[in-house]
């Protein structure tokens, strides 16, 4: 959490969320209760701390609203309450903020929030509550009285994530937002005049499928046309900023405008605001593109002035650029004139860049000159290549890529030459040559001497030269010189020499100032960013059919021994890809195969040996079926069976895919493991007590299945598999294992066909029940999917409404409620699912739904019965009680009674005692029997 690196903090809350959803498959409804309820807190304090309070407070509070983002769509024992936990925390974290970079983030995540949660009540009340605390603070009467600027961005950038969010919410206010947001659209801070002009656009996109949409548009340009006239920098600003999101969003509502507009905003481009003369720099190739034609006629000239005369502005170059590049590519032969002008800006800017890093304007430059390659076309092809040197100065770069590809797409006949430099641009990055070099052997013959060897090193004396420093060539030459001195000139000579480690890239001092080559090629020297750049690039590229097994051992092996986790994974891919589009790949003989099957080894050793599961992941996901000539061979099979069981679930998956297709070209290395394996994982399925492990072994059997090699070793246990599947008659409350051994069914059906008919009633029995439960969306489409693979398989068409014949009824239920959880996808497989099943006649629906409401109403009566009867069974034992425990009068009368009261109740009570025996009275009502009842109970008992 206190790490600064943002990759880090995602991929401490993608763990966090792993951790909450194991622990909702493993705990107790209440433990997680439990444990939800103290975490949540727990991040409450972490987000909810003052930003001031250390060092590592914004990281923390970056960190756990982050956290929260990854929580709010995962499971939980009490969604709603989750949310609304949320909601509070995210609000007092708002208030307490200072930070614009927080402000959005939570902000962001607040309208993530509102929007997962429409469905929810309680909820939406909060989020109406936020609305209107944001409305409220950009109130006239309130907005003056805010000294706090970080509570008025805030404001305007909660109401720019509700309006993209809930926009039918939102739209409620509209009215309201209009008539406040331009009090900081004219605001004196620039950052709240940005947001605030996002928020309009936000709620112009909203208006878009309105139809009285034509008012506001109206009403907005009205204010626009008002802040001009202000004439205020603040004032002309925002209606710059709003004329952008009104050219964007209007559609032609503009066009009878557009000459007004434009006078209005070119009366300002004098002005001396920086920021004024960037917002129109900004706005030019949008008025550009919005008019072509009227543009071109009144005002393409000016605006070229007007960019060359700000050039001076140093911090505006970049803007210039840009807009000067997607001008030149709206209007390609009209700017033909100023063409060698703007290349003197891109000399410039290019220049300043290779000089200076504070004023690096090489990305801006290379935007500009691809957008003016696009725009001018073959009149400019021969002034691009002659820039190709002087942007390769400005070093390797993703944007120097895309305009190298440009380039090479524009101007056909010089593809190899641009690709042949950006070669040469990526070997002076990664290091090596791409040439193959033949080694001297350490012998020749003599063709004097048949059988005698020249120049003969024995492996010895290389072993000693090795040991005291010195090279092979070294050795070489001191035995050349032995061998052509006589005997009494050959005198042992002591030489020392240092020892030099070899390398494939100089040293620094050695560089040549040439853009890439310029920086030092040492591995120290070179940032990672560099490195994975080049790699990709180069797996792009496709380099000479004879370079490329020099290629990869002498430029790209290197990096597998590296020590950031993204160079291997790059440096890895890139040598699979490179070989695999080689065509030495089908060869199997010779030495560029034996080279091929080193790498290939070194490889799949890293696959297993290597600390990130990323990259062994990516090795394997890398190998596709090109290279099964190289796998197929038995030490790499080996080594692939013995990822069958490493710790990740997504490598296990990946090998069993590997030896699947391998199965086909060496079976007898490789079906023993299989059937191996598979028996294996129907033990876990049927003795497993681990969710987890029993969801994995239904997803590995899936992929087992498909290999089409390995369908005939299922057919061996076909119903031990079906039994061993955990979808026995009790429901299971984790819904992925259900789903996967729903996929494992599926499966099952699709590869066995007609030899799932003995287990076809089981099957349909399970799968119907599945479909049933509406507790999740996801099940219910996969056990609809399965059901149609199952009649697909069995041939048994139809009879699935005769043996179920609710199941119609239920499938036509789910096609047509509304409700927001039944998703398109879901119905979609209905459907699907009801073609496959077949057409039934009417006549025969007809008679079903009789049957089932015969079934109804006799099942109704039946309950009715037994209730009746349950209820006469009750009274019956009370009476039969009654009579045989009170025989007399419950109260005798009694000498001297003084109250009249007792003496009517006595009388009443035996009245009514000597009644109850009687069979053939009936209670008419449940009135006459609560009645009987009270008088009882209350008075006797």
């Amino acid at each position: 959490l206190e790490s600064t690196e943002s990759s880090l903090t995602n991929e401490l809350a993608e763990a966090v969320r792993e951790h909450v959803f194991t622990a909702a498959r493993e705990l107790s409804l209440e433990r997680f209760e439990n444990f939800e309820r103290d975490f949540y807190s727990y991040l409450g304090s972490l987000v909810l701390v003052d930003e001031s309070a250390g060092n590592n407070s914004k990281s923390r509070i970056i960190g756990g609203v982050i956290i929260i983002r990854e929580l709010i769509d995962c499971t939980s024992a009490a969604s709603e309450l989750k949310l609304l936990k949320f909601s509070d925390i995210l609000s007092g974290a708002l208030k307490n903020s200072t930070d614009f970079k927080i402000i959005d983030l939570i902000t962001n995540v607040y309208g993530y929030l509102a929007k997962s949660s429409l469905t929810s009540s309680s909820h939406l009340l909060s989020i109406e509550k936020e609305l209107n605390i944001a409305l409220d603070i950009l109130k006239s009467s309130v907005y003056s009285s805010v000294n706090n600027i970080h509570r008025r961005y805030a404001a305007c950038s909660m109401l720019k994530q509700l309006a993209t969010n809930i926009s039918t919410v939102f739209f409620i206010k509209i009215k309201e937002f209009f008539d406040v947001i331009w009090i900081p659209l004219w605001d004196n801070k620039e950052s709240i005049r940005v947001v605030a002009s996002q928020a309009i656009s936000n709620c112009l996109e909203i208006l878009k499928f309105r139809s009285y949409s034509l008012e506001w548009h109206c009403w907005i340009y009205d204010k626009v046309i008002e802040g001009f006239n202000k004439g205020t920098n603040e004032c002309i600003h925002g209606s710059i900023l709003v004329t952008s999101e009104l050219l964007a969003h209007t559609g032609e509502f503009m066009i009878p405008r557009f000459k007004e507009i434009c006078s209005n905003v070119f009366e300002f481009k004098e002005n001396k605001s920086k920021v004024i003369k960037a917002s129109i720099t900004n706005l030019l190739p949008q008025l550009a593109s919005y008019c072509p034609d009227a543009f071109a006629r009144f005002f393409l000239y000016i605006s070229i002035d007007f960019l060359v005369k700000i050039w001076k502005i140093t911090e505006l170059r970049s803007e210039i650029l840009l807009s000067i590049g997607k001008l030149c590519f709206i209007f390609g032969s009209n700017l033909l004139t100023r063409v060698d002008e703007i290349l003197v800006l891109i000399r410039e800017a290019l220049s300043s860049s290779a000089k200076s890093k504070k004023s690096d304007l090489s990305t801006e430059s290379l935007h500009c000159i691809s957008n003016m390659i696009r725009g001018f076309g073959s009149s400019f092809h021969e002034k691009a290549l002659g820039l190709i040197d002087v942007i390769l100065t400005s070093g390797l770069t993703a944007d120097l890529i895309e305009t190298l590809n440009v380039i090479a797409e524009s101007v056909p006949s010089q593809k190899f030459i641009v690709q042949n430099k950006l070669l040469d641009e990526i070997i002076k990055i990664l290091g090596g040559d791409i040439k193959p070099k033949i080694m001297r052997p350490n012998y020749e013959y003599s063709w004097s001497k048949v059988g005698i060897r020249q120049n003969y090193i024995s492996p010895m004396k290389i072993l000693e030269s090795h040991e005291n420093g010195l090279s092979t060539l070294q050795v070489e030459s001191i035995s050349a010189n032995k061998s052509n001195r006589p005997k009494s000139a050959q005198v042992k000579q002591q030489v020392t020499v240092a020892k030099i480690p070899f390398s494939f890239f100089r040293t620094k001092s050695s560089s040549p100032s040439l853009g890439i080559g310029a920086a030092s090629t040492d591995l120290e020297y070179k940032t990672s960013e560099q490195i994975v750049l080049a790699l990709k690039t180069l797996a792009t590229l496709q380099p000479p059919r004879y370079s490329i097994i020099s290629l990869v051992q002498n430029s790209i092996l290197t990096y597998l021994s590296s020590n950031e986790d993204v160079v291997r994974r790059e440096a890895a891919v890139t040598c699979i890809q490179l070989i695999g589009s080689s065509s030495f790949i089908d060869v199997t003989n010779g030495p560029s195969s034996k080279a091929i099957e080193k790498i290939i080894n070194t490889l799949i050793e890293m696959s297993i040996t290597d600390v990130s599961t990323e990259v062994r992941q990516a090795i394997l996901k890398s190998f596709s079926a090109s290279f099964d000539i190289y796998l197929s061979r038995q030490s790499i099979i080996q080594n692939i069976v013995f990822l069958l069981s490493d710790e990740n679930f997504e490598i296990r998956l990946q090998s069993l895919k590997i030896l699947g297709r391998l199965s086909v070209i060496n079976p007898g290395e490789v079906l023993p493991h299989l059937r191996q394996f598979l028996c294996k994982k129907i033990s876990i399925l049927k003795n497993s007590t681990d969710n987890k492990l029993k969801e994995e072994a239904a997803l590995l059997v899936c992929s087992f299945m498909r290999a089409m090699a390995l369908q005939p070793v299922v057919k061996a246990y076909l119903g031990t598999l079906i039994r061993s599947l955990p979808l026995s008659e009790t429901k299971i409350e984790d819904t992925k294992l259900v789903t996967a051994s729903l996929e494992a069914v599926g499966e099952i059906c699709l590869v066995m066909r007609e030899d799932t008919l003995p287990y076809a009633d089981h099957l349909f029995n399970l799968v119907i029940k599945n479909m049933r439960d509406s507790t999740s969306s996801k099940k219910q489409e996969i056990a609809i999917r399965t059901l149609g693979q199952l009649v697909s398989a069995t041939g048994q068409v139809v009879r699935p409404y005769m043996q179920y014949p609710q199941l119609l009824p239920w499938a036509l239920d789910l096609l047509f409620q509304n409700s927001s959880k039944t998703t398109w996808s879901l119905r979609s497989e209905v459907l699907r699912t009801i073609g496959l099943i077949g057409a039934l006649e009417p006549r025969k629906y007809n008679i079903i739904l009789s049957h089932l409401n015969a079934l109804n109403k006799i099942r109704s009566e039946q309950r009715e019965k037994e209730s009746i009867e349950k209820e006469t069974t009750r009274h019956r034992d009370r009476n039969s009680y009654i009579s045989s425990n009170l025989k007399g009068p419950l109260y005798a009368p009694t000498v001297g009674v003084k109250d009249r009261s007792d003496s009517i109740t006595i009388t009443t009570i035996n009245n009514i005692q000597a009644i109850i025996p009687d069979d053939s009275l009936r209670f008419n009502s449940t009135k006459d029997k609560i009645s009987v009842d009270e008088l009882i109970f209350s008075e006797v008992l």
